[in-house]
């Protein structure tokens, strides 16, 4: 059975305006966030969308809310969204980063596609997190379909490229639709919106 999933990165923070590594650390909205979350609601209330789930994560459940309200429907909050931990390397400065942290943020964050089942020191491996998302995608109830899930940049790129072979570059607020067969555990026609 098909359903419809629609995936939104948070708005941005005062962390991500400055390139400081947020992860599992939990940021609010900066008022540039709060305004492209509320642009991105109005974009989405010509889209069918009957459930919002959302990471506990400040960043995310501030722009679900914003997204929620103005589509009429409730937020469902779901701690397999969140964020991938980045163990050492939060709260640090991207370009202050070592070389090898560098290239695994670089294939999740500028649009590569080889991440492989990378991990940094004292982080969540991106294996984990696509189990995460699968698990996810598993338990939502069998009556619910066009679903709007807002989460983060590393969760949703993961996520997505053990099914992509083109690149995606996820900014903050960008909004993806796809199909997910559960039987298949497949995800097909994605597109940007």
């Amino acid at each position: 059975m098909k359903k419809t999933f629609y995936f939104v990165r948070h708005g941005e923070t005062e962390w991500n305006k400055v390139g400081r590594i947020q992860g599992s650390t939990d940021i609010p909205l900066s008022d540039t966030g709060i305004l492209q979350a509320e642009e991105l609601a109005k974009h989405l209330s010509n889209v069918s969308v009957s459930y919002v789930y959302s990471s506990p994560l400040k960043r995310a459940n501030m722009t679900a809310d914003i997204i929620a309200k103005a589509i009429g429907v409730d937020v469902k909050v779901n701690t397999l969204l969140r964020e991938i931990c980045f163990g050492d390397v939060e709260g640090k400065i991207y370009s202050e980063l070592p070389q090898d942290a560098k290239k695994l943020l670089d294939a999740i964050f500028s649009g590569g596609n080889d991440v492989g089942s990378g991990k940094l020191p004292n982080a969540e491996s991106f294996d984990d997190v696509f189990s995460r998302f699968m698990k996810f995608m598993d338990d939502v109830p069998e009556e619910e379909d066009n679903i709007l899930i807002v989460s983060h940049g590393g969760f949703i790129k993961i996520a997505l490229l053990k099914f992509l072979s083109e690149q995606i570059r996820i900014g903050n607020c960008a909004c993806f639709s796809f199909e997910y067969d559960k039987e298949t555990k497949n995800i097909t026609n994605l597109k940007c919106i």
